[in-house]
Order: C-alpha cells, then structure tokens, then sequence
C-alpha cells in the first residue's frame, strides 16, 4: 500500500506536508505511513478513496483502475492534476508562442481578405464602367441608324438632299 500512496501523492503533484494536510496529521507522521514503518488507518484510506474518487481496493493494491470509472469527478482529477512551477512556466510559454502563431496567421488572413476587397471592388468598377461603354455604344448605333434611316426617307422622297447634306445640316 506505501507504494500505492506515495504514487497517488506524486501522481497528484502533492509533497508530503501537503498530503499530511489532506489526512489532518503533520507530515512526518505522514511519512511514516508512506514508508510503511506506520499503517494507513481505514478512516484515512477511506477518506483518500472519497476525495479523490478512487476505486475501493486500489489503495491496499488490487488489481484495479485508480479512479472510479464514469466518475465526472474522477475523470477530472485525473486530467487536472496541479502543476509544478516549471511545468507551469513551460505551458504559459506554449501558450504565447501558439498565440503568436495564430496572430501571425490572422494577419497574414487579413492582408489576404484586404487584397482580395481591393480586387474585387476594381473588378467591380472596371465591368461598370464596361457596361457604361456597351450602353454608350448601343446609344450610338441607335442615333446612327435612326440618321441614316431619316437621311433614307428624304431621299426617296425625291428631294435633292444627298446623305452628305443631312449629315451636315442634321435633318432628320
């Protein structure tokens, strides 16, 4: 059981004047159990068991999982166990560099939606002034068509006006 303890404890991240806390005892009575000169009592391996979700038997060395299965509370023991300093450091550092990356990344997604806007609104304006041009032009073919066809109506009508004349004085 001492090595089942002292596993639990490191496992949890805990020195032993912590877990002596945890038993209500100092930590060199604490250390006695841990080394096996002293035996866990079944108040204090219950209590353990309770805390921290663990499965009944795992203490005294059964073959068994050390926490509860489908305990919510034992599932996040087991995944939010405190953290030393240095591993504290080295998450906090983790942390920065992937925020850095994703800044860089959400800078380098803006410069590309900035461009793609700029291209997109001249786009916008060279097929307007396209269709102003094409609008222009079937202007132009409609008033061109519309002279012609005067300039044919006063030539049939036997008058001596020549197309060069109605251009000229714009009859229509």
């Amino acid at each position: 059981m001492e090595n089942r303890l002292k596993y639990l404890r490191k496992y949890l991240r805990l020195t032993q004047s912590q877990f002596a806390e945890v038993l209500c005892m100092k930590q060199n009575s604490y250390s006695q159990i841990e080394s096996g000169n002293v035996s866990l009592t079944d108040k204090n391996k219950y209590l353990l068991e309770n805390k921290y979700h663990l499965t009944p038997g795992w203490l005294d060395g059964n073959d068994v999982d050390m926490f509860v299965k489908g305990d919510a509370i034992a599932g996040i023991i087991e995944k939010s166990t405190p953290i030393t300093n240095k591993e504290r450091l080295r998450e906090q550092i983790l942390d920065e560099l992937v925020e850095q990356r994703l800044e860089l990344q959400n800078d380098s997604v803006s410069m590309s939606r900035e461009v793609f806007e700029q291209i997109s609104r001249l786009t916008e304006t060279v097929l307007s002034q396209q269709r102003t041009i094409e609008s222009m032009q079937e202007q132009n073919k409609k008033f061109l068509a519309q002279k012609e066809n005067t300039a044919r109506c006063v030539h049939v009508s036997g008058s001596d006006i020549s197309m060069q004349d109605t251009k000229n004085q714009n009859i229509k």
